[in-house]
C-alpha cells in the first residue's frame, strides 16, 4: 500500500527511526505523529512525537525512552511499538486523524516454537542417476524420483519414505494471459506454449552424478 512516509524501524529498540518524506511540498510537522507501546496486543503507553522533516528529505529521528522501554515484568510477552502518521487537520479529501502511514517494530518477542531442522550430512547432496526400461531414476539418501524418459514427466517421488508424487507431473511453460497481454496482442503467440504441454516429446536426456552442495 502506498504511503507518503517510509519508516525504517530496524533500530527502534535503540531509540532511532529512519524516515523518508515522499511528499513533494508538505513537511512532516504538518501531520500528527504518534507512538503506541503494546504488550501482547494491549496498549500500555502512548504519546505524540514532535518530528519535523522537510518534503522530499530523509533522516533519522529520535524516539522517547518511554516508547521503547521493556520492563522485566514483560518477560514472556511480546512488546511492540507502533508508529502512526495522521492528518492533523481536516482536508477536502479526509478528516483530521485519517491515517496516512504506519509502521510497527517488535521490541521484545515472546518467542515462537521453531520446527526442528533435520540433520544433514555430505551424503545428502549426492544423487545417483540410473536409466532402465525407459525410466530415469534419481536417488539420494532421503529422496527417490522416477522420470518417464519418453514423456519427460516425473511419475513418482518419495521423500523420507513417504510417496509425495504419484501419477506424473510435467513441464508447463504457459500462464493465463493478463489484460495487458490481451490488449497488446501478446497472448496470440503464447498459445503455442499452451498447446506444447499437451503432447511433449523428448529430444534428449542426460544423467550425471551430482557433487555435494
Amino acid at each position: 500500500m502506498y504511503a507518503p512516509f517510509e519508516m525504517d524501524v530496524a533500530d527502534a529498540a535503540l531509540g532511532a527511526v529512519g524516515v523518508c518524506n515522499e511528499n513533494l511540498v508538505t513537511d512532516l510537522d504538518e501531520y500528527a505523529v504518534t507512538w503506541t507501546r503494546e504488550v501482547d496486543g494491549a496498549v500500555v503507553a502512548s504519546g505524540g512525537l514532535d518530528w519535523d522533516l522537510a518534503a522530499g528529505e530523509c533522516g533519522t529521528l529520535a524516539l522517547p525512552a518511554e516508547a521503547t522501554s521493556v520492563a522485566s515484568a514483560d518477560a514472556g510477552t511480546t512488546v511492540a511499538l507502533t508508529l502512526a502518521v495522521a492528518l492533523a487537520e481536516d482536508t477536502t479529501w479526509a478528516e483530521a486523524g485519517h491515517l496516512v502511514a504506519s509502521q510497527q517494530a517488535v521490541l521484545r518477542d515472546a518467542g515462537v516454537p521453531v520446527a526442528a531442522t533435520p540433520a544433514t550430512s555430505a551424503a545428502d547432496g549426492v544423487l545417483d542417476v540410473a536409466s532402465a526400461g525407459g525410466t530415469l531414476t534419481v536417488t539420494g539418501e532421503r529422496v527417490s524420483v522416477e522420470i518417464d524418459e519418453a514423456a519427460g514427466a516425473v511419475t513418482s517421488a518419495v521423500l523420507d519414505g513417504v510417496l509425495v508424487v504419484q501419477g506424473g507431473i510435467g513441464p508447463d511453460f504457459w500462464r493465463a494471459p493478463t489484460q495487458n497481454d490481451l490488449m497488446n496482442g501478446l497472448a496470440d503467440g503464447a498459445y503455442t506454449w499452451h498447446d506444447a504441454v499437451r503432447s511433449p516429446t523428448r529430444s534428449r536426456s542426460r544423467g550425471q552424478t551430482m557433487r555435494p552442495w
